[in-house]
């Protein structure tokens, strides 16, 4: 990778997860439903993340 490309990737990371289009949950029954970020979702349990930032939104 280009000296400095790695600054964008890390920006464009951080704006999948924590930006407009971020991960979100509504609650639902006795847990949460997907409504943004399913896949997003899916490849971080795959990956054995244990936390994961996400909205919630009521």
């Amino acid at each position: 990778m280009e000296s400095g490309n790695w600054r964008l990737g890390y920006r464009n990371i951080d704006q999948v997860f924590y930006g407009d289009s971020a991960i979100a949950l509504e609650p639902v029954d006795d847990g949460y439903g997907v409504i943004n970020g399913y896949h997003r979702l899916a490849v971080a349990k795959e990956l054995g993340w244990t936390m994961i930032s996400v909205w919630v939104v009521r």
